[in-house]
């Protein structure tokens, strides 16, 4: 067991550092924050003495071991525009996004578990209909545009909830609806087809031969070794919730990481996206590696 994490440390640790390259030098592709940053009037001299003063003048390589120092010390530069701390304007809005990330997992958990494994059981039923229907449209239904859509009716017409901001619950209701949506139809497509395997298996019709309760075979049995393949979606959906968050919190002006990551890519402010990306995709990973470790529950074989 020990070896087992340990490897999926170094794992982890290896797949950092590939990240930081690929973000450092996605950053400057595009092009020079010394157009957005000083006005019209300005002449070469001024921002060539302004591409001194952040560093820009060095050599792709000397900036990047100048960026993989700082993150080591846990600094990430100033942001060319607040002149802040990245790191610092990057965790002020984490919160929020982690806020919205995290309730539209649950939401999307609550939604999708039940109607998967209730099409496995019912299959070929009514209920089984409504769900390929509902996984259908889910995955279907672009993100920005159920967000529209969202607004216009419970907002506009209605003015049953907050069109914008953070606040109370009211304002995370759209939001977290909006971004769980698709991650709901996906989980339970996937819970519906795990399950159909298990309970297809000898062992199930081993149990239900033994005259176990059904919703024993189905809840503790079946769904324990469908779990895997499930457990793993999810930690993916997560991921992609947190990097969707992007479209979500531009439509609802939501203050996350990543209505400011729009903002600083706008402005070339190549700092607060390089924390943005690096402090997102730590996270990832961290949730990747947890991941891999319940998966040595789940199923000892694989420690080995």
């Amino acid at each position: 067991m020990g070896f087992y994490i340990l490897r999926r440390i170094g794992q982890t640790a290896l797949t950092a550092v590939f990240v930081s390259m690929i973000v450092f030098s996605l950053a400057r592709v595009t092009g020079d924050p010394t157009i957005s940053l000083l006005p019209t009037e300005a002449t070469q001299e001024d921002r060539d003495f302004f591409r001194r003063q952040l560093g820009l003048d060095q050599p792709l390589h000397l900036q990047y071991l100048t960026f993989v120092g700082r993150v080591l010390e846990g600094d990430m530069g100033k942001s060319f525009r607040y002149r802040e701390s990245a790191l610092g304007i990057v965790l002020n809005r984490l919160p929020a996004t982690l806020q919205l990330a995290a309730v539209s997992m649950l939401l999307a958990t609550i939604i999708a578990l039940p109607i998967g494994i209730l099409a496995a059981v019912r299959r070929d039923t009514w209920i089984d209909t409504l769900a390929r229907w509902f996984a259908t449209l889910g995955q279907a239904t672009p993100t920005f545009w159920l967000g529209l859509i969202l607004i216009l009716v419970f907002s506009v017409h209605l003015g049953w909830l907050p069109t914008s901001g953070r606040g109370g619950v009211e304002n995370l209701v759209l939001p977290a609806i909006t971004l769980g949506w698709f991650s709901a139809a996906a989980i339970a497509r996937l819970t519906r087809s795990s399950m159909l395997e298990a309970m297809q298996s000898d062992f199930v019709r081993f149990e239900r031969l033994s005259g176990l309760p059904e919703r024993i075979v189905v809840l503790k049995h079946a769904l324990r070794n469908a779990a895997i393949p499930i457990v793993t979606y999810m930690a993916l959906q997560f991921g992609v919730l947190l990097s969707g968050a992007v479209v979500t919190e531009t439509v609802f002006a939501w203050p996350g990481v990543g209505l400011i990551v729009v903002d600083a890519i706008n402005a070339r402010d190549y700092p607060v996206v390089q924390a943005a990306v690096m402090v997102t995709a730590m996270l990832i990973l961290l949730l990747n590696l947890l991941v891999d470790l319940l998966y040595s529950w789940l199923d000892p074989r694989i420690r080995y």
